[in-house]
């Protein structure tokens, strides 16, 4: 979104055949500014007959701005424009209601409520990643979990156990918090929210929640960044197909595609490293 914020999602090659055609949507929580930093970008589609939505948003920073960045989300929430063709039985106008599944990620920005010295002496004495049944340090200080538990915003989503050391803020090239003149407070200002929608469960499906996180984690030894980067891994049921969607694979060639599959292995033979994933968005 204008060189600002980036949303990549890799498929499967082999569901293509039962993606979907993505749809797309983005909004600056700031227009009229030159470079748009702040605002969403999202993706949509189906597998099988399951929709999913992914939004990646940089929201509004400063530690007292919690107020602004939930207004953010209010906007984003009523501004993203999906589906557009998508089938949904009662489009909102949040949008995060029109999907069965939606994973909300990205610089939430939001910050510590507590003075640097604690949180700095807190992490001199912590050792990582925590246990993930025990109290988390300061996250009763959080606001974005004080925002979560009074459903100012985000309301429906979950977020797994952080187990992992704050994010933000470090001297690039280092494992260093801020040394700047600002000596910003570290926090968690980069998270992954999820949420589904309660569909009935279909006959014979397992009784497991819908969605699971199975991996919530930071990856420390990335430096090139004042932000450490979060992943995750989630498991989710899928409901059978629909015949009634234009499929993403409609958009290929199928003899080039093929062919192209087909030069490809004889290129690589069986090579360990192969990969059987292909960039959908």
């Amino acid at each position: 979104y204008l060189g600002t914020l980036h949303l990549a999602i890799f498929l499967r090659r082999d569901l293509i055949w039962y993606c979907s055609i993505p749809e797309e949507s983005s909004i600056s929580v700031r227009p009229g500014t030159a470079f748009r930093t702040k605002g969403a970008i999202a993706s949509a589609f189906m597998i099988f007959g399951t929709s999913f939505l992914f939004v990646n948003t940089h929201l509004t920073a400063h530690q007292e701005k919690v107020k602004e960045r939930v207004s953010d989300v209010k906007k984003i929430v009523n501004s993203l424009d999906l589906p557009k063709n998508l089938p949904t039985k009662h489009k909102t106008k949040d949008v995060t209601q029109n999907f069965d599944y939606v994973f909300w990620a990205g610089d939430l920005n939001f910050r510590l409520a507590t003075p640097r010295t604690k949180v700095l002496e807190w992490l001199s004495k912590t050792s990582f990643p925590l246990p993930p049944h025990l109290p988390h340090g300061y996250l009763h200080h959080d606001q974005l979990c004080s925002v979560l538990a009074d459903g100012a915003a985000f309301r429906g989503f979950s977020e797994a156990n952080i187990t992992f050391p704050p994010t933000y803020k470090y001297d690039p090239g280092t494992q260093n918090f801020d040394s700047s003149a600002k000596q910003r407070t570290p926090a968690y200002t980069d998270r992954i929210l999820y949420k589904h929608r309660h569909v009935r469960r279909l006959s014979g499906q397992p009784e497991t929640p819908p969605i699971e996180c199975l991996v919530y984690d930071s990856v420390p030894s990335i430096v090139t960044s004042d932000h450490k980067p979060v992943w995750g891994v989630f498991k989710s049921h899928v409901r059978p197909g629909m015949d009634t969607i234009p499929l993403a694979a409609g958009l290929f060639n199928r003899e080039i595609y093929l062919e192209g599959i087909r030069r490809r292995a004889t290129a690589i033979g069986d090579a360990a490293d192969s990969t059987t994933v292909c960039v959908l968005q």
